[in-house]
């Protein structure tokens, strides 16, 4: 976000608002660190430039060229790691955060007393619960219907196997 865009969102939260309180911007400058930075990245790379000439020009012993390398390597490192710091500060800057805090005026309300149902209010209640029960029951019921059947049919084969047996 550009300072332009910045400061178009800034008036237009500002155009929503009926009050506003207070308006805090607060920035962050990395310059003195990103020129630090640079600096130091350039002074890195002219080292490193050096022991690769030392390399390419003279020729020693094999622990010299190994410690020429082993030097290349570290100082490589350090300056990716810079890079890759100056790349963070360059993102940094390109964006923003913005913190917005809404508060609602609410007007103070006193607690009410407390409340006690009135005999209708309880008898309507008391039917919608009756009412529900029913309904519950109704539909246990039609749930277990196989079951019920079964049973029905159970005591009737019973009934009648009794009433047999009484009349031999």
């Amino acid at each position: 976000m550009n300072n332009e865009n910045f400061n178009k969102l800034i008036n237009d939260l500002k155009g929503t608002s009926t009050f506003i309180r207070r308006v805090e911007i607060n920035s962050n400058d990395v310059t003195e660190e990103f020129i630090d930075i640079e600096s130091r990245l350039k002074t890195k790379k002219e080292v490193r430039e050096r022991y690769i000439d030392i390399l390419r020009n003279r020729s020693g012993e094999i622990k010299d060229v190994i410690a020429a390398e082993d030097a290349i390597r570290k100082i490589t490192e350090e300056i990716e790691a810079k890079e890759g710091r100056l790349r963070y500060l360059q993102d940094k800057v390109s964006q923003s955060t913005i913190n917005l805090e809404i508060n609602q005026k609410v007007d103070f309300e006193k607690e009410p007393e407390t409340f006690e149902k009135g005999f209708f209010t309880k008898a309507k209640e008391s039917l919608e619960t009756d009412w529900n029960i029913i309904t519950e029951i109704f539909l246990l019921l039609l749930s277990i219907w196989p079951i019920l059947l079964i049973l029905a049919a159970f005591l009737l084969w019973r009934r009648k196997w009794k009433q047999r047996k009484s009349n031999q």
